[in-house]
Parts: structure tokens; C-alpha cells; sequence
């Protein structure tokens, strides 16, 4: 059962982050001429902030809108699309599920134009998930070494979040994992309660 998109956002703020980040981003790459993709694209929640640009997405199952473009595991490619034919590619909460992380940076190098850039978020510390699919928590210096290693210039890497948005998050869930059944009202209830 899926969360809610409200309960989501309730549940796990970092998804505002996430979508906050992508807005951002996309004032950069939503302009005429431009060609975007979405790795591990899912529902394709951010296509909205892409009226401009050309938008294709990747995954490895066609979502329930048929909207996928690249239907495949992207860490064996795209053999449909050319080197050096996107501008900008993002991927979200996607590369801790990738078995091969040089092969996603290494593919990513391959399709993007000289000067096209790479946005990406992933998670240090959150709970397992997607199982079996969850492979890897990324440091700083392992995303920059992923970076450097496969001929990016990496030019910033942020935290969102921190120490107190950790242990605020265990504080809240950890309760409700234990004690409630996922998605009850009572999951709810506490939630509001003891959130903020």
C-alpha cells in the first residue's frame, strides 16, 4: 500500500527536499533545445517542471501511465540513444539501488554532451528498503570519488539534512514501525501528534 502523497510528504519531509531540489534544478535545464532524462524515473513526479526541454525517462518496468521512454537497466545501457545526446540527466533515490555504481556513472558520462551535467540524490542513513535492491549509503568522499573516478567535474555536494533530521526521523518512526499497523489512522494520529 502507498502512502498518500500528503501523508508521504508528512511522513518523510526529505521528499519536499528532494522535490524542491528538482524544481530548482530544472530552472537550469528546462529551456528550449534541451534534452533531459530521468534515471529510475518511476511515476514521473518531476516531468511537470519540464515544459521546455525535451523530457525522456528511464526505468526498468513501464510505469502505469506507459510513460517510460527507455524501458531497460540503465546500467547496461541505453543502446537506443546515441553519446553525447543529452544535455542534463537526474536521477533521484535511485543510486543506492544500482549493483554497479561506476557503470551508472560511467553510462551517464557516455550520453551527455560535453558540458551536460549530472544531478543526483541518494541516502546515507535511512532504513533498508526496495529489498533485495538496496545495495549501498554513500559518504561525501564516495560520491565525489564515483564523480572524479568517471570523468565528471563534480562541482557541489550537499547534505540534506543532518544529525538532528536523523534522529528526529528514528524518534518519530521508530514508535510507529514497532507499535502500529503502515498506514493506519492510528500511524496518522501519532504522526501529526508527535512530529512537529
Amino acid at each position: 500500500m502507498q502512502a498518500k502523497p500528503a501523508l508521504k510528504f508528512l511522513l518523510m519531509p526529505f521528499y519536499y527536499r528532494i522535490e524542491k531540489f528538482i524544481k530548482n534544478a530544472s530552472l537550469e535545464m528546462n529551456r528550449k533545445g534541451k534534452k533531459v532524462l530521468e534515471v529510475g524515473a518511476g511515476e514521473c513526479p518531476y516531468k511537470k517542471y519540464f515544459t521546455n526541454a525535451t523530457y525522456f525517462s528511464n526505468d526498468e518496468n513501464q510505469n502505469l501511465q506507459n510513460s517510460i521512454n527507455y524501458v531497460c537497466d540503465f546500467e547496461k545501457g541505453i543502446q537506443e540513444l546515441e553519446d553525447s545526446s543529452l544535455d542534463y540527466i537526474y536521477s533521484t533515490q535511485v543510486l543506492e539501488h544500482i549493483k554497479r555504481p561506476h557503470k551508472f556513472y560511467a553510462e551517464c558520462n557516455r550520453l551527455l554532451k560535453k558540458g551536460g551535467k549530472l544531478y543526483l540524490t541518494t541516502n546515507f542513513i535511512y532504513p533498508i528498503h526496495m529489498e533485495p535492491r538496496d545495495y549501498f549509503r554513500f559518504t561525501h568522499y564516495g560520491l565525489k570519488h564515483l564523480g572524479d573516478d568517471s570523468g565528471f567535474k563534480v562541482e557541489r555536494i550537499s547534505d540534506h539534512g543532518g544529525f538532528f533530521s536523523t534522529f528526529v526521523y528514528m524518534l518519530v518512526t521508530t514508535p510507529n514501525k514497532l507499535f502500529f499497523k503502515e498506514n493506519s489512522k492510528l500511524a496518522l494520529i501519532y504522526i501529526v501528534v508527535f512530529s512537529p
